[in-house]
């Protein structure tokens, strides 16, 4: 017997009287209520379950003349999107709607050497909305990296990165920062302090997950390694008409402004895997030359120039002489104990 694991968190079960066609109707016009059920061919009986109690999980009947059916979803949505900030306060896609407050500055390059970052000296900040980001459906993963300067800082405790903030309701007030050189994940009394301290002029890719679907979950990642988890008292209120602000978190106030750079600044409307944070973190470039492109597939854009080589069935074919692929010129940045590899 084949065991199916279906991604419906609760369940309880009915037994009714009926063939298994009947059922199968039965399942098909319940919207959903019904997602799966036992029919039994000799006693023409169903056991429906539905997610309604809170059972984990179904076990299925494993008796002969029993036949399972399952509902299938339908594939979810998930919305991911990219702040290279290169020179733009815009998303990749222009998705989000951004405004800045103060004067953005940008230095040149950004991490790894290409693009640009972000500069926050404690005047400005930056808001996104229409469209809102739903960071309560499925839960979110937003990941950034941060390079704090020491010189800017002036005596404050917390350092704004991302906030989605109503300040007159405590249920609704997403922050993420650094605070007293530990990053920090809170809302609504949940709070999630990381444990590595954060030094300041070193960049550190800071990734922070909330999880709802498997349980919910807080969650911090520093430099692709998890820092702190928790499993808060309380899920975050839906926000729907809450902007981003990105530099700053809750009040808007100077005490509570980003000094320092900011770089890749990304949001996805699910929690991703430790092995996604883990590349995202430490993978700088990868070519797989598929499809005939010479173009790098990581988020890093790292820009490679074939000479005098063609592409044979997703692979380089150099010749004898004057033959190379060249990739643009690009730094290891200063990151916290950080080594490197190539593999071929």
């Amino acid at each position: 017997m084949s065991v199916i694991c279906l991604n419906v968190p609760n369940f309880s079960s009915t037994l009714i009287y009926g063939s298994c066609d009947q059922c199968l109707c039965l399942m098909i016009n319940s919207n959903q209520t019904i997602v799966s059920f036992n029919c039994y061919q000799n006693n023409r009986t169903c056991q429906l379950f539905n997610n309604n109690l809170n059972f984990f999980r179904n076990q299925l009947n494993d008796e002969l003349n029993t036949t399972f059916y399952f509902l299938q979803y339908p594939p979810r949505n998930f919305t991911d999107l990219l702040w290279p900030f290169d020179q733009s306060i815009n998303d990749e896609s222009s998705f989000v709607y951004m405004t800045q407050k103060g004067v953005i500055s940008y230095i040149s390059p950004g991490i790894y050497g290409r693009g640009a970052a972000l500069v926050f000296n404690g005047t400005q900040y930056l808001t996104g909305s229409s469209p809102y980001l739903d960071t309560t459906s499925n839960g979110f993963t937003f990941e950034m990296w941060i390079y704090m300067i020491g010189s800017l800082l002036p005596n404050q405790v917390d350092l704004g990165l991302v906030g989605q903030c109503l300040r007159q309701n405590t249920g609704n007030r997403l922050h993420m920062l650094v605070r007293s050189n530990h990053s920090y994940l809170g809302f609504y009394g949940n709070d999630c302090s990381g444990k590595r301290l954060l030094l300041f002029d070193i960049w550190y890719h800071i990734a922070f997950v909330y999880n709802v679907t498997g349980g919910l979950r807080q969650s911090i990642f520093i430099n692709g390694q998890l820092d702190s988890s928790v499993i808060p008292s309380g899920g975050l209120n839906p926000m729907t008409n809450i902007s981003l602000t990105i530099g700053n978190i809750q009040n808007l106030a100077n005490s509570e402004a980003y000094h320092g750079y900011l770089d890749q600044l990304s949001y996805s409307s699910r929690p991703k895997s430790s092995n996604e944070i883990l590349d995202d973190a430490t993978l700088v470039f990868y070519f797989a030359f598929n499809n005939n492109s010479f173009l790098d597939s990581d988020p890093n854009r790292i820009i490679g120039t074939p000479y005098n080589v063609i592409l044979i069935n997703d692979a380089l074919q150099f010749y004898q002489s004057f033959s190379y692929f060249q990739i643009e010129t690009f730094i290891l940045p200063n990151i916290d104990n950080a080594s490197s590899s190539i593999a071929l």
